[in-house]
Protein backbone atom coordinates (compact mmCIF):
# COMPACT_ATOMS: atom_id res chain seq x y z
CA UNK A 1 0.00 0.00 0.00
CA UNK A 2 2.76 2.42 1.01
CA UNK A 3 4.73 1.54 -2.15
CA UNK A 4 1.72 2.28 -4.38
CA UNK A 5 1.22 5.69 -2.72
CA UNK A 6 4.93 6.52 -3.05
CA UNK A 7 4.90 5.58 -6.75
CA UNK A 8 1.77 7.67 -7.31
CA UNK A 9 3.36 10.70 -5.64
CA UNK A 10 6.56 10.22 -7.62
CA UNK A 11 4.61 9.99 -10.88
CA UNK A 12 2.62 13.13 -10.00
CA UNK A 13 5.86 15.00 -9.34
CA UNK A 14 7.26 13.76 -12.65
CA UNK A 15 4.18 14.98 -14.54
CA UNK A 16 4.35 18.35 -12.82
CA UNK A 17 8.01 18.75 -13.77
CA UNK A 18 7.31 17.74 -17.35
CA UNK A 19 4.39 20.15 -17.59
CA UNK A 20 6.64 22.96 -16.35
CA UNK A 21 9.51 22.05 -18.62
CA UNK A 22 7.43 21.88 -21.79
CA UNK A 23 5.08 24.78 -21.09
CA UNK A 24 5.53 28.28 -22.48
CA UNK A 25 8.93 28.91 -20.87
CA UNK A 26 11.52 30.52 -23.13
CA UNK A 27 15.00 29.14 -23.58
CA UNK A 28 17.46 31.72 -22.26
CA UNK A 29 20.90 32.53 -23.59
CA UNK A 30 23.58 33.53 -21.08
CA UNK A 31 27.21 34.53 -20.67
CA UNK A 32 29.15 32.65 -18.01
CA UNK A 33 31.93 34.14 -15.90
CA UNK A 34 33.52 31.52 -13.60
CA UNK A 35 34.58 32.40 -10.09
CA UNK A 36 38.31 32.92 -9.58
CA UNK A 37 37.96 30.81 -6.45
CA UNK A 38 37.51 27.25 -7.76
CA UNK A 39 36.08 26.14 -4.41
CA UNK A 40 33.19 28.59 -4.45
CA UNK A 41 29.75 26.95 -4.67
CA UNK A 42 27.91 30.26 -4.97
CA UNK A 43 26.19 31.48 -8.14
CA UNK A 44 24.95 34.92 -9.19
CA UNK A 45 22.33 35.47 -11.88
CA UNK A 46 22.19 38.98 -13.38
CA UNK A 47 19.06 40.21 -15.17
CA UNK A 48 19.19 43.26 -17.44
CA UNK A 49 16.68 46.03 -18.13
CA UNK A 50 14.49 46.55 -21.17
CA UNK A 51 16.39 46.56 -24.49
CA UNK A 52 19.50 45.42 -22.63
CA UNK A 53 21.16 42.00 -22.52
CA UNK A 54 23.44 39.94 -20.33
CA UNK A 55 26.38 41.77 -21.87
CA UNK A 56 25.29 44.88 -19.94
CA UNK A 57 27.07 43.55 -16.84
CA UNK A 58 30.33 42.25 -18.34
CA UNK A 59 32.54 45.02 -16.96
CA UNK A 60 31.00 44.62 -13.49
CA UNK A 61 31.52 40.87 -13.18
CA UNK A 62 35.13 41.15 -14.35
CA UNK A 63 35.91 43.02 -11.14
CA UNK A 64 37.70 40.92 -8.48
CA UNK A 65 35.07 42.20 -6.04
CA UNK A 66 32.59 39.94 -7.84
CA UNK A 67 34.70 37.29 -9.59
CA UNK A 68 36.44 36.29 -6.36
CA UNK A 69 33.12 35.38 -4.73
CA UNK A 70 30.68 33.82 -7.21
CA UNK A 71 30.16 32.14 -10.55
CA UNK A 72 28.15 34.62 -12.61
CA UNK A 73 25.46 33.94 -15.21
CA UNK A 74 24.51 37.02 -17.24
CA UNK A 75 21.16 36.04 -18.71
CA UNK A 76 19.29 37.41 -21.73
CA UNK A 77 15.60 37.63 -20.83
CA UNK A 78 12.96 36.51 -23.31
CA UNK A 79 12.70 38.67 -26.45
CA UNK A 80 16.15 40.11 -25.70
CA UNK A 81 19.71 39.29 -26.73
CA UNK A 82 20.01 35.77 -28.09
CA UNK A 83 17.17 34.29 -26.05
CA UNK A 84 14.00 32.80 -27.46
CA UNK A 85 11.26 35.12 -28.72
CA UNK A 86 7.74 34.82 -27.34
CA UNK A 87 4.54 36.69 -28.06
CA UNK A 88 3.65 37.29 -24.41
CA UNK A 89 5.89 38.86 -21.79
CA UNK A 90 4.40 38.86 -18.29
CA UNK A 91 6.59 38.99 -15.20
CA UNK A 92 5.31 35.59 -14.15
CA UNK A 93 6.44 34.16 -17.51
CA UNK A 94 9.84 35.83 -17.31
CA UNK A 95 10.32 34.62 -13.72
CA UNK A 96 9.40 31.10 -14.86
CA UNK A 97 11.96 31.38 -17.66
CA UNK A 98 14.71 32.20 -15.17
CA UNK A 99 13.56 29.53 -12.70
CA UNK A 100 13.65 26.96 -15.50
CA UNK A 101 17.16 28.17 -16.36
CA UNK A 102 18.16 27.64 -12.71
CA UNK A 103 16.72 24.11 -12.72
CA UNK A 104 18.32 23.13 -16.01
CA UNK A 105 21.74 24.37 -14.89
CA UNK A 106 21.36 23.13 -11.29
CA UNK A 107 22.34 26.49 -9.82
CA UNK A 108 20.43 26.37 -6.54
CA UNK A 109 20.14 26.74 -3.68
CA UNK A 110 23.36 28.76 -3.13
CA UNK A 111 22.08 31.38 -5.53
CA UNK A 112 21.70 35.17 -5.50
CA UNK A 113 19.64 36.99 -8.13
CA UNK A 114 20.34 40.57 -9.23
CA UNK A 115 18.05 42.54 -11.52
CA UNK A 116 18.24 46.04 -12.98
CA UNK A 117 15.10 47.96 -14.02
CA UNK A 118 12.79 45.48 -15.79
CA UNK A 119 15.16 42.76 -14.59
CA UNK A 120 14.64 44.02 -11.04
CA UNK A 121 10.94 43.28 -11.33
CA UNK A 122 11.68 39.84 -12.77
CA UNK A 123 13.96 39.22 -9.77
CA UNK A 124 11.19 40.32 -7.38
CA UNK A 125 8.63 38.10 -9.07
CA UNK A 126 10.98 35.14 -9.00
CA UNK A 127 11.80 35.75 -5.32
CA UNK A 128 8.18 35.73 -4.18
CA UNK A 129 7.20 32.84 -6.47
CA UNK A 130 10.21 30.58 -5.85
CA UNK A 131 11.70 31.80 -2.53
CA UNK A 132 13.36 28.45 -1.89
CA UNK A 133 15.46 28.82 -5.05
CA UNK A 134 17.70 31.63 -3.79
CA UNK A 135 19.52 32.98 -0.74
CA UNK A 136 19.36 36.69 -1.56
CA UNK A 137 18.11 39.33 -4.02
CA UNK A 138 19.61 42.59 -5.33
CA UNK A 139 17.09 45.05 -6.79
CA UNK A 140 18.51 47.93 -8.86
CA UNK A 141 16.55 51.13 -9.47
CA UNK A 142 12.95 50.06 -10.00
CA UNK A 143 10.23 49.63 -7.39
CA UNK A 144 7.08 47.49 -7.21
CA UNK A 145 5.11 50.70 -7.71
CA UNK A 146 2.21 51.78 -9.90
CA UNK A 147 4.14 54.24 -12.05
CA UNK A 148 1.29 54.68 -14.52
CA UNK A 149 -0.83 56.58 -11.97
CA UNK A 150 1.91 59.00 -10.86
CA UNK A 151 2.43 61.99 -13.15
CA UNK A 152 5.92 62.64 -11.73
CA UNK A 153 7.31 59.60 -13.50
CA UNK A 154 7.44 60.30 -17.22
CA UNK A 155 9.75 57.45 -18.25
CA UNK A 156 6.95 54.95 -19.15
CA UNK A 157 5.51 57.22 -21.84
CA UNK A 158 8.95 58.43 -22.92
CA UNK A 159 10.21 54.88 -23.45
CA UNK A 160 7.03 53.85 -25.25
CA UNK A 161 7.50 56.74 -27.68
CA UNK A 162 11.14 55.74 -28.25
CA UNK A 163 10.24 52.10 -28.88
CA UNK A 164 7.59 53.17 -31.39
CA UNK A 165 10.11 55.38 -33.18
CA UNK A 166 12.70 52.60 -33.24
CA UNK A 167 10.17 50.23 -34.79
CA UNK A 168 9.62 52.74 -37.62
CA UNK A 169 13.27 52.97 -38.68
CA UNK A 170 13.97 51.66 -42.16
CA UNK A 171 16.58 48.95 -41.57
CA UNK A 172 17.25 48.50 -45.30
CA UNK A 173 19.24 51.72 -45.50
CA UNK A 174 22.93 52.28 -44.85
CA UNK A 175 24.08 51.53 -41.30
CA UNK A 176 25.27 55.11 -40.85
CA UNK A 177 21.77 56.40 -41.50
CA UNK A 178 20.26 53.77 -39.21
CA UNK A 179 22.58 54.76 -36.38
CA UNK A 180 21.91 58.45 -36.97
CA UNK A 181 18.16 57.86 -36.58
CA UNK A 182 18.72 55.75 -33.47
CA UNK A 183 20.82 58.42 -31.77
CA UNK A 184 18.28 61.10 -32.68
CA UNK A 185 15.69 59.11 -30.73
CA UNK A 186 17.93 58.53 -27.71
CA UNK A 187 18.40 61.09 -24.94
CA UNK A 188 22.08 60.34 -24.43
CA UNK A 189 25.08 58.71 -26.04
CA UNK A 190 24.83 55.78 -23.60
CA UNK A 191 21.14 55.24 -24.41
CA UNK A 192 21.90 55.44 -28.13
CA UNK A 193 24.58 52.79 -27.79
CA UNK A 194 22.15 50.62 -25.82
CA UNK A 195 19.54 50.85 -28.59
CA UNK A 196 22.12 50.30 -31.34
CA UNK A 197 23.51 47.21 -29.58
CA UNK A 198 20.29 45.43 -30.56
CA UNK A 199 21.08 45.62 -34.28
CA UNK A 200 22.38 42.50 -35.97
CA UNK A 201 23.61 42.02 -39.53
CA UNK A 202 22.23 38.85 -41.11
CA UNK A 203 23.53 38.19 -44.63
CA UNK A 204 24.00 41.91 -45.25
CA UNK A 205 20.59 42.90 -43.91
CA UNK A 206 20.23 44.68 -40.58
CA UNK A 207 17.53 43.43 -38.23
CA UNK A 208 16.55 43.91 -34.61
CA UNK A 209 17.96 41.20 -32.37
CA UNK A 210 15.19 41.99 -29.88
CA UNK A 211 11.54 41.10 -30.46
CA UNK A 212 10.51 44.74 -30.68
CA UNK A 213 6.92 43.91 -31.70
CA UNK A 214 6.34 41.85 -28.56
CA UNK A 215 8.02 44.45 -26.34
CA UNK A 216 5.77 47.16 -27.75
CA UNK A 217 2.69 44.99 -27.37
CA UNK A 218 3.40 44.16 -23.72
CA UNK A 219 5.10 47.32 -22.50
CA UNK A 220 2.23 49.33 -21.02
CA UNK A 221 -0.05 46.39 -20.19
CA UNK A 222 2.56 44.15 -18.51
CA UNK A 223 6.04 45.64 -18.11
CA UNK A 224 4.95 48.92 -16.47
CA UNK A 225 1.93 47.47 -14.65
CA UNK A 226 1.57 47.72 -10.89
CA UNK A 227 2.98 44.64 -9.14
CA UNK A 228 0.49 43.11 -6.70
CA UNK A 229 2.15 41.38 -3.76
CA UNK A 230 -0.80 41.28 -1.40
CA UNK A 231 -1.41 38.23 0.77
CA UNK A 232 1.29 35.67 1.49
CA UNK A 233 3.31 36.28 -1.67
CA UNK A 234 6.52 37.58 -0.10
CA UNK A 235 10.21 36.73 0.06
CA UNK A 236 11.62 36.13 3.57
CA UNK A 237 15.33 36.32 2.76
CA UNK A 238 17.85 39.17 2.61
CA UNK A 239 17.57 41.93 0.01
CA UNK A 240 19.66 44.88 -1.11
CA UNK A 241 18.00 47.77 -2.97
CA UNK A 242 20.42 49.96 -4.94
CA UNK A 243 19.14 53.20 -6.45
CA UNK A 244 20.72 56.08 -8.32
CA UNK A 245 20.66 59.38 -6.46
CA UNK A 246 19.84 61.18 -9.73
CA UNK A 247 17.50 58.52 -11.11
CA UNK A 248 14.07 59.42 -12.48
CA UNK A 249 12.77 55.91 -11.73
CA UNK A 250 12.74 55.84 -7.91
CA UNK A 251 11.84 58.55 -5.38
CA UNK A 252 12.26 58.47 -1.57
CA UNK A 253 8.50 58.53 -0.97
CA UNK A 254 7.89 55.27 -2.90
CA UNK A 255 10.61 53.27 -1.14
CA UNK A 256 8.01 51.89 1.29
CA UNK A 257 6.63 49.71 -1.56
CA UNK A 258 9.65 47.40 -1.23
CA UNK A 259 7.96 46.07 1.92
CA UNK A 260 5.36 44.42 -0.33
CA UNK A 261 7.60 41.68 -1.79
CA UNK A 262 10.28 41.70 0.92
CA UNK A 263 8.97 41.04 4.42
CA UNK A 264 12.36 41.69 6.07
CA UNK A 265 13.09 44.93 4.15
CA UNK A 266 14.48 47.67 6.41
CA UNK A 267 15.17 50.97 4.70
CA UNK A 268 18.03 52.00 7.01
CA UNK A 269 19.82 48.70 6.42
CA UNK A 270 18.81 47.45 2.97
CA UNK A 271 18.55 50.60 0.82
CA UNK A 272 21.45 52.57 -0.62
CA UNK A 273 21.42 55.65 -2.85
CA UNK A 274 24.50 55.79 -5.09
CA UNK A 275 25.82 59.33 -5.25
CA UNK A 276 25.82 61.00 -8.69
CA UNK A 277 24.31 57.90 -10.33
CA UNK A 278 21.36 57.91 -12.71
CA UNK A 279 19.07 55.00 -13.58
CA UNK A 280 21.95 53.08 -15.18
CA UNK A 281 23.79 52.84 -11.88
CA UNK A 282 26.28 50.21 -13.06
CA UNK A 283 27.38 52.50 -15.91
CA UNK A 284 27.39 55.88 -14.18
CA UNK A 285 29.08 54.71 -10.95
CA UNK A 286 30.60 51.29 -11.68
CA UNK A 287 32.97 51.12 -8.70
CA UNK A 288 30.42 52.20 -6.08
CA UNK A 289 27.80 49.89 -7.57
CA UNK A 290 30.18 46.93 -7.68
CA UNK A 291 31.32 47.56 -4.12
CA UNK A 292 27.73 47.57 -2.82
CA UNK A 293 26.93 44.33 -4.67
CA UNK A 294 30.15 42.75 -3.38
CA UNK A 295 29.36 43.65 0.22
CA UNK A 296 25.89 42.17 -0.07
CA UNK A 297 27.27 38.98 -1.61
CA UNK A 298 29.71 38.68 1.27
CA UNK A 299 26.94 39.21 3.83
CA UNK A 300 24.92 36.35 2.29
CA UNK A 301 27.85 34.01 1.76
CA UNK A 302 29.31 34.68 5.23
CA UNK A 303 26.34 35.67 7.40
CA UNK A 304 28.19 34.86 10.60
CA UNK A 305 30.65 37.71 10.07
CA UNK A 306 29.23 40.84 11.74
CA UNK A 307 31.30 43.33 9.75
CA UNK A 308 32.23 43.16 6.09
CA UNK A 309 35.73 44.38 5.34
CA UNK A 310 36.65 45.87 1.97
CA UNK A 311 39.22 43.31 0.72
CA UNK A 312 40.77 45.77 -1.73
CA UNK A 313 43.13 48.56 -0.69
CA UNK A 314 42.78 52.14 -1.84
CA UNK A 315 45.48 51.57 -4.44
CA UNK A 316 43.32 48.94 -6.13
CA UNK A 317 40.33 51.23 -5.89
CA UNK A 318 42.23 54.03 -7.62
CA UNK A 319 43.34 51.68 -10.40
CA UNK A 320 39.78 50.47 -10.91
CA UNK A 321 38.41 53.99 -11.06
CA UNK A 322 41.11 55.07 -13.52
CA UNK A 323 40.31 52.16 -15.83
CA UNK A 324 36.52 52.50 -15.77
Amino acid sequence: MFLRIAKKQLFSTYLANQAFQFSSVAKLHHIYEPCKNPHSKWNLIMLHGILGSGRSFKSVVKSPMISSLVNTYMVDLRNHGNSEHKESMTYKEMADDVYNFVRENRLGPDLIVLGHSMGARVAMEMAVTYPEAMKGVVVVDLAPYNYRDDYRFTFPEDLLWKFQKLSQINLKQDIRHIRTEIFEIADSLAEGELFASNLVNIHGQYKWRINLDSILKNYMSQIIKDLDYRGNKTYPGPVKVICGEKSDYVAPDIVHTFHKPFEQFLKQRDLVWIENADHWVHYSQPYLFTAEVSQFLQSVIHPQEPEIIDPFPSSFRDIYLDSS
